[in-house]
Order: structure tokens, then C-alpha cells, then sequence
């Protein structure tokens, strides 16, 4: 695993929006500001990437935030990496392409709240990139061929 951690995110529209803002914390209690990157200011979908030099292992809250032209700032996202797992997905919010970064190669069977399967994938070692931008709002469930579950929200 690198010795960094990589945050990505996908918005839709940027109007009226200053900056995002970018926060991390051990304890999800106490944050504090990694950085900031300035919006596109465009209507179009547009994707954007901020790295975290120093994680320290275990669990690391991220938490997401855009400030709008006005000053009025809203947290628009919540995520957990945990660096002593095997397996990685952000974000946990998927508007269209959900990522999953393996060590090993593993399959894995998306289901959906009411435990109906969704889809099916066959990932390698290494990034893997889904679109998830079809499927209807909701909560839905990765499990692993490991038997290890990650809950998806789609939105």
C-alpha cells in the first residue's frame, strides 16, 4: 500500500461554489483542515483528487466540505479509510464510480437492501474502477468472497 492516502470525489455542477475543503480525523470527533482546492465554477460533471501525505494506520476519517460564494460552508461527505484492511472502496457516497483497491484479486457480489444481488464483479489486485451510476438511490452491500461486507450508499 502507498504511504499515502488518495481522496477522490465527482460532483455534478460547481456553480456558486468556492472551494472544498478537506478535513481528517483519527477519533471522528476532532478534525483538521488537510486543505482546500478551488471549484471548476462550471455546470459540468468534474472530478477532483486530494492526497493525504502522512495517515498515520488504522482508521482515518475524511471529512468533505464546499463553501459556496457566500461563505455558507456544508459537509457534503463522510468517509473512513482503514489502513490495516486488505481491501479499500471510496467514496462511501457513489454518485457514479465507485473505487476498490484490493491487494489480491477477489470477486464480489453487490446486493441491494432488500438482499436481492445486484451485480457481480471479478476485481484485480490493485484499482478497480465501477460505474454505479445506474442503479437506483439506496443502500446496497460489497461482500467479499473473504466474507468481508462494505455498505455502499448511492445517491
Amino acid at each position: 500500500m502507498p504511504n499515502h492516502n488518495q481522496i477522490d470525489w465527482t460532483v455534478a455542477s460547481s456553480i456558486n461554489v468556492a472551494n472544498y475543503q478537506l478535513e481528517r480525523s483519527y477519533d471522528a470527533e476532532y478534525f483538521e483542515l488537510l486543505g482546500e482546492q478551488p471549484a471548476q465554477q462550471n455546470n459540468q460533471t468534474q472530478q477532483y483528487q486530494f492526497i493525504d501525505p502522512d495517515p498515520r494506520p488504522g482508521l482515518t476519517y475524511y471529512r468533505l466540505s464546499e463553501q459556496n460564494m457566500d461563505g455558507r460552508r456544508e459537509i457534503i461527505a463522510l468517509d473512513v479509510l482503514d489502513r490495516n484492511s486488505a481491501t479499500h472502496i471510496y467514496p462511501s457516497i457513489v454518485a457514479d464510480f465507485l473505487t476498490v483497491h484490493m491487494h489480491h484479486a477477489s470477486t464480489a457480489t453487490l446486493y441491494n437492501v432488500v438482499g436481492s444481488q445486484t451485480m457481480h464483479f471479478d476485481f484485480i489486485a490493485g484499482r478497480n474502477q465501477v460505474s454505479l451510476a445506474h442503479l437506483p438511490t439506496g443502500i446496497y452491500m460489497l461482500q467479499f468472497a473473504s466474507g468481508q461486507t462494505k455498505k455502499i450508499l448511492v445517491d
